[in-house]
């Protein structure tokens, strides 16, 4: 067996009776690779109908656009991913570049963590809203904020692929995989917490509770503005929590198949096939709540034009601010 602590060679672990370099595997493989590619679709074409969906505030599109981003990212990843694996199952070829499976896995922690961040900067944008009734801020507050919160997700992530902290490696020679037994333990644990509470828990309860504010500010106090379109982006502020929810229950289920039962076969499932079902909340979601993203994907899909100019007065008292 190689060595894997030195992060540059083509690590694997052939055998190992684990049977991922099987056809069931590689049969899985192909399933999670083309749901991803119905998924980018769906995140795309939801993504094109809020471009075009005028009668909602240009800050709030902008921030759904930008969760939409970090899942289309996470998404493509994963469709990399289980294509390699796929390939590597059924076909007779040398593996590729351990650097390849380095970027692959970078990206996709970069997609995973950007998810629930982005989420809770959304809802703190729907607080303002709900609040204090802002609707024309600045852009360059948004791309300000945008920006920075994409910085901080790189930052955090670029320890991801550091070979003290994590090591990556084909796994019986056909999945790319984090090896828990390479790397500093003490190192992981401490890069593990700061991930998991900056990352994914504090984001996380900002999402929820911020919402449910909104909510209960609404039912007691008079907004301004249209009511029911502020219950309704508070709303779609907490279901898509769900899809936060999912990844970060499925990543501490990695941590335990991985580190206490060491069975990194079940890991290699659960990461692929988890986080890929981890993504479908996130476009169903926005294309339930909002109206008017419903109208510009059935524009979208029946390439009818004038479509949006037929639903705009329909839509306008229910989802302009």
């Amino acid at each position: 067996m190689e060595n894997c602590s030195n992060g540059t060679s083509n690590c694997s672990y052939l055998g190992g009776g684990q049977g991922l370099d099987g056809p069931g595997f590689g049969v899985f493989s192909l399933l999670m690779a083309l749901l991803s590619v119905a998924l980018c679709a769906l995140t795309i074409l939801t993504i094109a109908a809020l471009c075009m969906a005028q009668t909602m505030s240009k800050h709030l599109r902008i921030f759904l656009i930008n969760i939409l981003v970090g899942v289309l990212v996470m998404g493509g990843a994963f469709l990399f991913l289980n294509a390699l694996s796929f390939i590597l199952v059924f076909a007779e070829t040398e593996l590729p570049p351990i650097f390849l499976c380095q970027a692959l896995y970078y990206i996709l922690t970069v997609g995973t963590y950007s998810r629930p961040l982005n989420l809770s900067l959304y809802s703190v944008v729907v607080l303002v809203i709900v609040r204090f009734g802002k609707k024309d801020w600045k852009m360059l507050y948004t791309g300000l904020s945008i920006a920075i919160l994409w910085l901080i997700v790189l930052a955090i992530n670029t320890f991801a692929i550091v070979p003290l902290v994590t090591v990556v490696q084909y796994f019986e020679g056909v999945a790319c995989f984090p090896d828990s037994n390479a790397g500093n333990r003490a190192l992981q644990v401490v890069f593990a917490f700061v991930r998991f509470t900056l990352g994914s828990a504090t984001p996380l309860a900002v999402s929820v509770a911020t919402p449910l504010y909104c909510l209960c500010y609404i039912r007691k106090h008079s907004v301004v503005g249209d009511v029911r379109y502020k219950k309704a982006i508070s709303r779609l502020s907490l279901f898509l929590v769900a899809g936060s929810t999912v990844n970060l229950a499925s990543n501490l289920l990695l941590a335990l198949t991985g580190f206490i039962f060491s069975n990194a076969s079940a890991s290699v499932y659960l990461l692929y096939g988890a986080g890929v079902l981890s993504l479908l909340p996130t476009p169903i979601f926005i294309i339930m709540f909002l109206k008017a993203v419903q109208g510009q994907i059935k524009a979208i899909v029946t390439c009818h034009r004038g479509y949006s100019h037929q639903i705009q007065p329909i839509l306008e008292p229910i989802e302009k601010l």
